[in-house]
C-alpha cells in the first residue's frame, strides 16, 4: 500500500473527529456523520492494500472512528 492510503485514511478520521467534537445544530451532526462514512470508507480502501503493520496502525486509527460513531448511535 502506498502511504498515501493510510494518509487519507488518518486525515479523513481527524477531520471527523474534529467535525464531530463540534457539532452543535443537527445539520453539523448530520455532516460530521456524513464524513464517519466517508473515513470509514478510506480505512477500507487502506486496509485493502496494506501490510501487516500497517494494518496494526490503521486498526488504531478505526478504534478512533468507532468512538465517535458510537456517540451518533
Amino acid at each position: 500500500m502506498s502511504n498515501q492510503l493510510l494518509q487519507e485514511a488518518r486525515t479523513a478520521v481527524e477531520l471527523a473527529e474534529q467535525m464531530a467534537q463540534h457539532a452543535v445544530t443537527p445539520e453539523e451532526m448530520q455532516a460530521a456523520q456524513i464524513q464517519v462514512e466517508k473515513a470509514r470508507n478510506n480505512l477500507l480502501s487502506a486496509f485493502a492494500n496494506s501490510t501487516t503493520a500497517q494494518k496494526e496502525q490503521l486498526e488504531e486509527i478505526q478504534e478512533s472512528l468507532n468512538q465517535i460513531d458510537n456517540e451518533y448511535q
